[in-house]
């Protein structure tokens, strides 16, 4: 099926079809309402919206990604609904980050991420799915997936694997998918999450998934395709593996690689940091065009940004899901 949608995408324009027009997303997270480079940001997005008010806007967690103890409280989103942000809020799909509950984790709850965010899922969950320019788009809550000794800490976390597996089983024979969560299952930075997000990935490898985009790191980095051996220690598979995304330059305190280098650079790994901005995605029949856009005030830093095409591809047969309880 994926094949042929790519062929249908080649082969419309010497038919003598109307242009086919791509379904385009924003996606960036880890913003601070205190941050200048966040209110840049938001002021961006909001001017891209203007001009293409049919584009859909990610949210990656960590939403409320203050620097002063505040993040996940009330008082940090109500601060971000007074920047630029807060017309954003109200129009985004948005999935949850580790700070977003912060201002619940010591007495338990619902995080507030919920109340101040619109297009989330089901409330306290934050798991759902749509379907946008031919592609399925997943955006799944990393931040109930910890394991300790390959068990699942939270009941969530079973609901959502289950609820993934059902959508996934069918989606995949009919359309190119995309996921988005908030962990990093690799990253040349210092918080790739494997134990936590490990069984998502999987799960995503298991059903061909093509494209993933999480934050969590805050800076800009392009990924291989990669794929998991023991769920930690990845290999390049330019057939089976995944490539992803990580658009974490919301504005919140810069991160950067660890000891400065890119585990694979000779594989085209691209790393951008101190640089806010956000993806830019453009979803076509069997392939998606990816560029990093940054703030307008660091655009003359460099002649080109990092931009790219992925194909999409299919699920390696025969692959055995290793299994948590």
């Amino acid at each position: 099926m994926r094949i042929l949608l790519l062929a249908l995408f080649v082969l419309l324009p010497a038919l003598g079809q109307a242009q086919i027009l791509p379904a385009r997303l924003y996606a960036v997270g880890d913003l601070d309402s205190k941050s200048p480079d966040t209110e840049e940001v938001c002021r961006m997005l909001v001017r891209l919206l203007e001009e293409n008010p049919q584009a859909r806007v990610l949210l990656l967690g960590d939403i409320s990604n203050d620097n002063d103890g505040s993040a996940g409280t009330p008082e940090a989103y109500e601060r971000l609904e007074r920047t630029s942000c807060g017309s954003i809020l109200r129009v985004a799909y948005s999935l949850p980050g580790n700070h977003d509950y912060d201002g619940v984790r010591a007495v338990g709850g619902v995080p507030f991420f919920f109340n101040y965010t619109f297009n989330h899922g089901v409330r306290g969950k934050g798991w759902q799915v749509f379907d946008w320019g031919g592609w399925s788009v997943m955006l799944l809550n990393s931040e109930v997936m910890s394991t300790t000794g390959g068990k699942l800490n939270n009941p969530l976390a079973k609901l959502q694997l289950d609820w993934m597996e059902w959508e996934l089983r069918e989606r995949y024979k009919r359309q190119c998918v995309l996921t988005a969560y908030h962990r990093p299952m690799f990253s040349s930075g210092r918080f790739a999450s494997p134990s936590w997000v490990g069984p998502l990935f999987r799960k995503s490898i298991k059903y061909g998934v093509d494209f993933y985009l999480v934050g969590h790191e805050h800076m800009f980095a392009k990924l291989p395709s990669l794929f998991p051996i023991d769920g930690r220690s990845p290999r390049v598979d330019s057939v089976y593996g995944i490539e992803g995304i990580i658009a974490g330059a919301g504005g919140a305190v810069p991160h950067y690689p660890e000891q400065g280098k890119r585990k694979w650079a000779r594989e085209g790994e691209e790393v951008v940091t101190n640089t806010p901005g956000v993806v830019q995605i453009d979803l076509w029949p069997g392939k998606l065009q990816w560029e990093f856009l940054p703030v307008p005030s660091r655009r003359a830093q460099r002649k080109e940004w990092p931009s790219g095409i992925t194909v999409c591809h299919d699920n390696p047969g025969g692959y055995i899901e290793p299994q948590v309880e």
